[in-house]
């Protein structure tokens, strides 16, 4: 199934993560938090094979893609342990250009398992590390800890790995969930 949510409001007012978490007593694990319902309750996204597998964020340049990503991630780690979720990071533009990114804060969270993939030699290393995961875990029948991969501007990661990680990719989506393997994705051109 696909959900999709489409929010365009003039007069929206900044949210706090911690008043949102603070209604949750305590957060429900590998689940995050994508704001608040009108009525103000709290808006969750569990993710798991069996309700929503993957996350796809996609928007206009400037529109809170990554930092809701962010606040995703952040909301993931405050409601699971490092032994039910850990995370890996792509995102090609961290800090280059003296430019700060959302997700370089991500970096400081305990469930981080590796450094952000930021250059085409990590990104390809790190979806063979998921590659080898996804084969490990379909035989030995592993689930957890659940692994949350973001990527950032999912498109141009794609574009610069070519057609072997575009088909890895879309094996791990496929296969990924039934073992663990989640996928938190940006784009500003989904296909």
């Amino acid at each position: 199934g696909q959900r999709r949510l489409l929010i365009a409001r003039a007069d929206a007012a900044g949210i706090s993560l911690s008043a949102i978490l603070n209604q949750l007593s305590p957060p429900p694990p590998l689940t995050g938090v994508l704001g608040v319902e009108e009525g103000g309750r709290p808006l969750l996204l569990p993710l798991s094979a069996g309700n929503v597998p993957h996350l796809l964020l996609a928007g206009s340049s400037g529109a809170g893609k990554s930092s809701l990503l962010r606040t995703f991630l952040f909301s993931l780690a405050l409601g699971s342990r490092q032994s039910q979720c850990q995370f890996l990071v792509i995102d090609p533009q961290i800090g280059r250009g003296g430019r700060r990114r959302e997700l370089e804060l991500v970096v400081l969270l305990p469930h981080m398992l590796a450094q952000p993939a930021r250059d085409p030699a990590a990104i390809s290393a790190l979806f063979s590390f998921l590659g080898e995961e996804l084969a490990f875990r379909r035989e030995t029948g592993h689930q957890s800890p659940a692994i949350f991969t973001a990527i950032e501007s999912v498109v141009a990661v794609l574009e610069m790995g070519g057609a072997e990680q575009k088909e890895l990719l879309g094996l791990l989506l496929q296969e990924g969930p039934a073992v663990g393997l989640h996928f938190l994705l940006t784009t500003g051109r989904p296909y």
